[in-house]
């Protein structure tokens, strides 16, 4: 929502924009802490109004970002607008602003208001004094390098930004930063590109316990028959009962590893939502691969689960282990073009396709 920030400021002459100033002032509302649009939270403008201010409260001085870059001044509010320093004049100067007679003045009616000897005619309500004359001097000074270009119009810069033009990207990727610094509670989403975003959503909740397992269930105060696992019937559904530790689901990793012709032994350790040490004789792209398989075995067992939870089906490793090969299979082959899959050779040894150009003999 960040970027109608920036659409409501570089498109002043649109009919949307002076519709929201007529409602919510000249400046849209936007970066006034006193705004009372706001309380009702109705209205599309007062959330992206809000959404503003959530941007600042994750430490990302979002709501000043958007400055004036000067042209001739002429749509530039002297004291309101943030042109000239890292605030608004009104801010930096109040005690000047308090005694401006005519607070709506522009840029370049203010420098082009001059004496015979070069100095700014203010209208002030009444003559500075005491610590306003200090501030008095201090603005002269400030304004004394400024220089009108009379043939270039206003226009607006974003700070945040390294060419001065606001991105959604580039303000994703400064909120990423803050959330996901060290220490921060919020786990970053997973990526692999040989499987599709489903099972990447899928497996991220999974990672956060997010699931809708029976036990989870059972904390929301749903009333439930039962909390066992519905495949064993032995102990409590956890997230890593019904992806890993359920003892029907041996069979079925059993069976995937014998696939991929890797030992038994490692099942003892095997965590498919955790990396692994099979990774490490796999090229690059062999990685994604095996990932993806994890991933998208995952998903299937969950699929599998609930329908036979929700629709009587009687559940299968073999199916599940079929359903895997073909859904990895499609979703790979036309993701990572560089395996150059083929579905017999897919079938009989995928190791074949994961590790590197030097060692084409499979994994196991």
């Amino acid at each position: 929502m960040g970027k109608w920030w920036w659409r409501f400021k570089t498109n002043s002459n649109l009919l949307w924009v002076k519709i929201i100033c007529s409602i919510y002032g000249s400046g849209g509302g936007l970066g006034n802490t006193n705004n009372f649009h706001l309380s009702s939270g109705g209205s599309t403008w007062s959330n992206i109004i809000k959404a503003g201010r959530l941007i600042d409260s994750e430490g990302i001085a979002f709501s000043t970002s958007f400055v004036r870059s000067v042209g001739n001044g002429r749509l530039i509010n002297f004291w309101s607008d943030i042109w000239i320093g890292s605030s608004c004049l009104k801010d930096s100067y109040s005690r000047l602003f308090a005694l401006e007679n005519d607070k709506e003045v522009t840029v370049n009616d203010r420098l082009h208001q001059r004496d015979s000897e070069g100095s700014i005619m203010w209208n002030w309500v009444r003559n500075p004094r005491g610590r306003a004359v200090n501030d008095l001097n201090d603005l002269n000074n400030l304004l004394s390098s400024v220089q009108l270009q009379v043939e270039a119009c206003d226009n607006w810069r974003w700070v945040l930004g390294s060419d001065g033009v606001f991105t959604t990207k580039h303000l994703a990727v400064l909120i990423d930063e803050k959330r996901l610094s060290p220490g921060s509670q919020i786990m970053e989403t997973v990526r692999n590109k040989s499987i599709p975003q489903k099972v990447q959503i899928f497996v991220w909740r999974s990672k956060l316990k997010r699931l809708p397992v029976f036990s989870e269930l059972d904390k929301r105060g749903l009333d439930l028959d039962s909390i066992l696992c519905p495949l064993c019937g032995d102990e409590s559904e956890t997230v890593e009962h019904a992806l890993v530790k359920c003892k029907k689901l041996a069979e079925f990793w059993g069976c995937l590893f014998c696939w991929w012709n890797i030992s038994a032994n490692s099942l003892q350790t095997f965590d498919p939502l955790a990396e692994d040490q099979i990774f490490s004789s796999f090229a690059n792209h062999g990685k994604l691969i095996w990932e993806g398989v994890k991933w998208a075995s995952c998903y299937s067992l969950w699929s599998a689960r609930n329908n036979k939870v929700y629709n009587g089906k009687e559940w299968s490793s073999s199916k599940v282990l079929s359903e895997v090969q073909i859904s990895s299979f499609n979703s790979i082959s036309k993701r990572i073009k560089k395996s150059q899959m083929e579905w017999h050779q897919w079938i009989l040894n995928p190791g074949f396709f994961v590790v590197g150009s030097n060692n084409r003999s499979g994994i196991g």
